[in-house]
């Protein structure tokens, strides 16, 4: 085990700065940000969209916006009034007022300014009429009376005490109770009913609830109203079995009630449930909200629920969640890195508690479970193809997006089975498709292909604009994209794929300052030909279309760009190609951006001693570089000069170390966890053995800092100051032996300081027995008098 532990006053020699915005302590994404769905599932349809596949409990909590059920409510309203009045009429007053709007509106009659030109308000006005509209008004003092708001708005809270409110529904209900049995009138008996039912559940009377239940709504499906009532009744049964039924009816008959019909279904009462549905198109409902709740597999009810019921209205839904289950669990791995966002059998706790292998390994067998899956679902699909009551297009573009995520090419047939009149998301799924099959049949590399994938792209941005969560899904295309793209070994166009899905989160996108975010994909992947091949793109005059697609997204500045340039050839030692793109770099854009002013801030040639405060790193980058190759130009040619000029460089490399002053030199981001077991989780880190040996573990500082010591047999003070670095980065960087860990895990936590400070000061023995005579030994000990006081007798 790599041991990083050190003695306080040696740490203060190379004490590093943290990087304000450089990493994240404790952030994590949530598994709706970076799911992956190339299947737009409004496929299925807007009233569904609660239901449809999600991470969290629900997609939404909405209920089906197309106001259906209340749709049916007014059309009611509209037959029972006559006189031409439409359901839309209805809405417009019914809906769309407060009680004292409608108090207000019957005052002003005809001539209301708001409502004077609704054809529903002056039908109820007609002397006629009267009974229907004061059921209107009593079902609006309930309204307003159930709500939140005071029985009277003019009134201080403190003026209307809560038994007010209930001693006026008190009067409410026993007005209602009186019209209901004084009328002849079945319409009206029904609705006064209703009213009177749901009194009686919110005050918890059971006898008095089930009473008007059974005799207006029990046996009967001509109104709105009884299924209305089966939703209530479904919480008033003591029953947890049948009251699962009554949900499950309630979600099949009620789109607007789906939301809570969905959340007081248990499932675990669903096998006693099941036994009260009376024909297979209840037995049917009943499964489909099964499967509605259910994250795993659903295909074996899906079967039996189209045997049953084939027009059975959730079927497109069930179909659909099935396949953006199919693409989470595995897409969204393979294009973020962050494991599928819901697993079926893998709970929170056992996800956090494992070891990374036991997760990759999991996950290489479950991916050839889903892989088996996923042929199942879609040989089913193409069974089903043409069954009656079901749709064929939607069948067709399915079984196409499924074959393609099995690379095959006879996805294409599927696609042209579609009829020419399909609906029109299917028409704009179908342009995703094609684009799918681009990536799996063509040649991405022919220009030809990359101008139809440029009209694709130009259309599917303007599609996915327009979905709730499109912006994710195209950056997840992106992704895509991007893969394919560096299969091929073309880093250029995947590095600009990477920059159309900033957002999404991915193992080249991960929580960093705006800056970083956009070199990051670069930073330990490219060549200093990879960043002149991006300039020279992004410079390019007459770009062809698939050319201005890429460079649409966000890049870096120039000054940025040649900046990593020459840190990446810094990083090799490559100085002259380092100086080459540090002095194309404005002189000012290493005090003014990112935080380089704020990281590089003392002299980096400072020998060994504290250099908390001394000096200052050189006005730019460009400055350092090349005092680094006149020191080795001279070392070179002047012997006299080697020792000490080797000495300085050295020191230079080790300020550049992670644990230096001028890490920023080699890295972007600083972390107090980083360390060469980190590189797979800190995207700022070292990505090779070689950039690891060097930032980490010092190892070309150590060749400087020996060739120092080689230049200098007969000069003891440069000697020892070489000498004395070489020890201190021995001390920082070491293995333990069997025998030392075995020691180490006997020790209590308060001892363990103790041995590791013997630890690291052995390795300063010889250099005190050496050099105990030098001056460099006075300073440093007059610096550091732990080392005095450990070598000094």
């Amino acid at each position: 085990m790599t041991q990083n532990h050190c003695i306080a006053c040696l740490a203060a020699v190379l004490l590093p700065l943290p990087l304000a915005n450089a990493c994240s302590s404790g952030f994590y994404d949530f598994g709706e940000d970076y799911r992956v769905a190339f299947l737009n599932p409004y496929l299925a349809g807007d009233g569904y969209s609660a239901f449809f596949y999600s991470s969290e409990y629900l997609n939404h909590y909405g209920n089906d916006t197309n106001g259906s059920d209340r749709r049916r409510n007014c059309e009611e309203w509209a037959a029972r009034v006559g006189n031409g009045t439409t359901h839309t009429d209805v809405a417009e007053f019914l809906y769309g007022t407060s009680l004292d709007n409608v108090l207000n509106a019957i005052a002003e009659g005809t001539e209301s300014k708001r409502f004077g030109g609704n054809l529903f308000l002056q039908t109820l006005l007609k002397t006629e009429n009267k009974a229907v509209l004061d059921y209107l008004v009593f079902a609006k003092k309930y309204e307003h009376l159930s709500s939140e708001e005071l029985a009277d708005p003019w009134r201080n809270s403190w003026d209307q005490p809560e038994q007010d409110v209930e001693i006026e529904k008190q009067q409410l209900k026993t007005e209602g109770e009186s019209a209901m049995n004084n009328t002849n009138d079945p319409w009206l008996q029904r609705r006064y009913a209703y009213q009177l039912m749901l009194m009686n559940r919110y005050a918890n009377d059971r006898a008095g609830f089930d009473a008007l239940y059974d005799t207006y709504f029990k046996n009967d499906r001509s109104t709105v109203l009884s299924d209305w009532a089966l939703h209530h009744k479904a919480a008033m049964v003591s029953d947890p079995a049948y009251s699962a039924y009554l949900y499950g009816m309630s979600f099949d008959r009620c789109p607007e009630k789906n939301v809570s019909a969905y959340q007081n279904f248990a499932k675990k009462h669903f096998d006693t449930a099941f036994a009260f549905a009376q024909n297979d198109h209840e037995r049917a409902a009943l499964l489909a909200l099964l499967e509605i709740k259910n994250p795993g597999h659903s295909l074996d009810n899906i079967q039996k629920i189209t045997e049953l019921d084939p027009a059975n209205r959730f079927l497109p839904l069930l179909f659909v969640r099935e396949v953006n289950k199919l693409e989470d669990w595995l897409l969204t791995n393979e294009l973020t890195n962050g494991g599928p966002a819901v697993y079926p059998g893998v709970s929170e706790e056992m996800y956090w508690e494992w070891e990374s292998g036991q997760w990759d390994d999991f996950r290489r067998i479950n991916r050839q479970k889903d892989l088996l899956y996923l042929s199942e679902v879609r040989g089913y699909f193409q069974q089903t193809i043409g069954k009656k009551g079901l749709d064929a297009d939607l069948l067709n573009l399915l079984t196409a997006h499924l074959l393609s995520m099995e690379h095959d090419p006879s996805a294409a047939n599927h696609l042209n089975a579609i009829s020419e009149n399909c609906r029109q998301s299917i028409k704009e799924q179908r342009a995703t498709e094609e684009l799918l099959l681009l990536l799996n049949q063509a040649d991405i590399s022919k220009p030809d292909v990359q101008a139809k994938m440029a009209d694709l792209l130009v259309s599917l941005q303007a599609i996915y604009k327009n979905q709730p969560k499109g912006g994710r899904d195209f950056e997840a295309l992106n992704l895509l994209l991007k893969e394919a793209f560096m299969k091929k070994g073309n880093l250029l166009y995947a590095y600009c794929f990477n920059n159309h899905a900033l957002h999404m989160p991915s193992k080249d996108n991960s929580l960093s300052s705006e800056y970083y975010a956009l070199l990051n994909f670069l930073d330990w992947k490219a060549t200093e030909k990879d960043i002149d091949d991006v300039i020279a793109l992004l410079d390019k005059p007459d770009k062809t279309a698939f050319e201005e697609y890429l460079t649409s997204a966000y890049f870096p500045s120039r000054n940025a760009l040649l900046d990593l340039r020459g840190t990446i050839s810094f990083r090799k030692n490559d100085l002259p190609e380092a100086l080459s793109a540090f002095s194309k770099v404005e002189k000012d854009f290493w005090k003014t951006k990112y935080e380089f002013a704020n990281c590089l801030v003392s002299d980096p040639f400072v020998v060994w001693q504290d250099s908390t405060h001394r000096g200052h790193f050189p006005d730019t980058k460009t400055a350092f570089v090349q005092r680094l190759l006149n020191l080795e130009t001279e070392a070179k040619s002047n012997p006299d000069k080697a020792a000490e000029n080797y000495l300085q460089i050295g020191t230079a490399w080790l300020n550049c170390m992670q644990q230096g002053k001028s890490w920023m030199m080699f890295c972007y981001g600083w972390s107090i966890g980083d360390g060469p077991d980190m590189v797979d989780y800190n995207t700022y880190l070292p990505h090779s053995t070689v950039m690891n040996e060097v930032y980490f573990e010092g190892k070309r500082a150590l060749e400087y800092l020996t060739k120092a010591k080689a230049a200098a047999p007969d000069n003891g003070e440069l000697a020892a100051r070489a000498d004395f670095l070489i020890a201190r980065l021995h001390s920082q960087h070491y293995d333990l032996t069997p025998a030392e860990q075995a020691e180490i895990d006997s020790l209590s936590w308060p001892d363990r300081p103790k041995f590791y400070q013997r630890k690291e000061l052995s390795y300063f023995e010889d250099w005190a027995a050496q050099y105990k005579q030098t001056e460099t030994w006075d300073e440093i000990t007059g610096m550091c008098p732990v080392i005095k006081d450990y070598f000094g007798k």
